[in-house]
């Protein structure tokens, strides 16, 4: 698994070596996604700091980001479980 802080300040780097393994990295995409985590975590932090409640996720989110959830028989399942543990 690629680490953030790295895949931040080296980005072109890591789309090349994506490249060479056959994927794409969407530097727009991936640049929002960082933005809306970051926000997340200053609102979660804000929330526990208030004493709020707060919940890692909800199941519409899980649903929408992570691939996982989505699978829908063992077998894609399986395939992405292999296609992370490859990764990198």
């Amino acid at each position: 698994m690629l680490d953030l802080g790295y895949l931040r300040e080296n980005l072109d780097a890591a789309r090349q070596r994506l490249s060479s393994r056959g994927f794409t990295l969407d530097l727009l995409t991936f640049q929002a996604l960082d933005g809306e985590r970051k926000h997340l975590i200053h609102e979660v932090e804000r929330l526990r700091q208030a004493g709020e409640i707060t919940l890692p996720t909800t199941v519409a989110q899980e649903r929408e980001t992570n691939p996982f959830v989505r699978a829908t028989n063992w077998q894609e399942f399986a395939r992405l479980r292999s296609d992370k543990d490859s990764f990198g």
